[in-house]
């Protein structure tokens, strides 16, 4: 079977843009990495569908702050946030937005079905949380199987629930990593 014959564009916040990452940037970052035979086994037309396959799950996600422009295509470039101890400019996609783009794509060339097929339905106790009771202030967690992940609960991301390494690696800019808990007592 032939190559596919992609358009990547990885220009940030471009009305055509389909990806978060050029495909240089990705041969420089696995070229550092203890994956970069993985990555260099694939012709570099496969490596920019998995680039462009990699943002397409990544960019639906919850994100922090707001997009840069009623126009672009993608939901990075964004503003209003601040994540490890820097300020989101809509001149450039963070780190480790490019980071999880990066991974996801190793995954998903290696085995393009990776989030979509061949996975079990999630456990209704998957997610951390089994009972909260306000009254005495009680909490009741679920136990969880090795190799499972409280990370993401049932109603988070498909992306996220298969590969939840992601929301480290994502960190504060990732909506759903930014959580607050107030107690307050009368």
């Amino acid at each position: 079977m032939a190559d596919p014959t992609p358009t990547l564009d990885a220009t940030v916040g471009g009305t055509d843009s389909n990806s978060y990452v050029t495909l240089a940037e990705a041969n420089t970052y696995f070229g550092a990495s203890a994956n970069n035979g993985e990555w260099d086994s694939n012709s570099d037309p496969y490596k920019q569908v998995a680039l462009i396959q990699a943002t397409q799950w990544l960019d639906p996600i919850t994100w922090s702050g707001k997009c840069c422009s009623d126009t672009q295509r993608l939901n990075w470039p964004r503003k209003e946030v601040t994540c490890f101890c820097r300020e989101a400019v809509c001149t450039t996609i963070p780190l480790q937005v490019k980071q999880a783009t990066f991974e996801l794509a190793l995954k998903l060339a290696a085995n393009p079905n990776v989030i979509t097929g061949g996975t079990e339905a999630p456990d209704s106790q998957q997610g951390s949380v089994r009972r909260n009771k306000l009254g005495d202030l009680e909490q009741e967690f679920f136990e969880y199987k090795e190799g499972e992940s409280s990370k993401v609960s049932l109603s988070g991301p498909a992306v996220l629930q298969r590969f939840p390494f992601l929301v480290d690696m994502l960190g504060c800019w990732y909506a759903g990593n930014r959580r607050e808990i107030r107690l307050y007592r009368n």
